[in-house]
């Protein structure tokens, strides 16, 4: 569902569908390369990519917990986790 928005001379179409965040741990993370894995209780560990962690990619570390959005992966692997963000545990 989306909804359109008038802003001066441009119209914005917002979604309205709900945000899911999944909560997990970081599991690895290969700050020399820019990417890491979430593990996540019953399920498959997810990938990250630096640039999904804002400036904070930096700051995260094994066994910290994040929230993301799981998104699927590229070319057919597993999922991926976009928008990820530390938690306070």
């Amino acid at each position: 569902m989306w909804t359109v928005e008038e802003y001066g001379s441009a119209l914005l179409f917002i979604s309205l569908l709900p945000v899911f965040m999944t909560n997990g741990t970081i599991k690895t993370v290969n700050k020399e390369r820019g990417f890491g894995f979430i593990k996540v209780e019953g399920s498959d560990d997810v990938f990250f990519h630096s640039s999904e962690c804002g400036d904070k990619f930096d700051t995260l570390d094994i066994g910290q917990a994040v929230q993301f959005e799981q998104k699927p992966g590229d070319k057919g692997k597993g999922p991926k986790a976009v928008n990820v963000v530390a938690v306070a545990a």
